[in-house]
């Protein structure tokens, strides 16, 4: 299996957030994570930082990543298709 790219896969999760009713924007430091997305439900923010990669990423200072290539969540690690639940 030919695995995506990692432009690709930032798109995906952008629209896949964007669609789920999540504000996607970009981290000033490319260091703490990919994207922070967030949501206020019931007049309560939430930001949520984002790491996004292939099976071996690591969430750096991110507070989850989200994987290409892997089955099962784990620890702080969610599959790239998981996402696709919000749609």
């Amino acid at each position: 299996m030919e695995t995506i790219s990692s432009t690709s896969r930032e798109a995906l999760v952008t629209m896949l957030c964007s669609y789920g009713g999540y504000l996607v924007e970009a981290t000033k430091d490319e260091t703490t994570g990919d994207f922070v997305i967030s949501k206020t439900d019931d007049m309560v923010p939430s930001r949520i930082k984002l790491e996004i990669g292939g099976p071996s990423k690591r969430p750096k200072k991110a507070d989850f990543a989200i994987r290409d290539d892997t089955d099962y969540p784990g620890g702080n690690s969610i599959p790239l298709w998981l996402l696709g639940m919000m749609y």
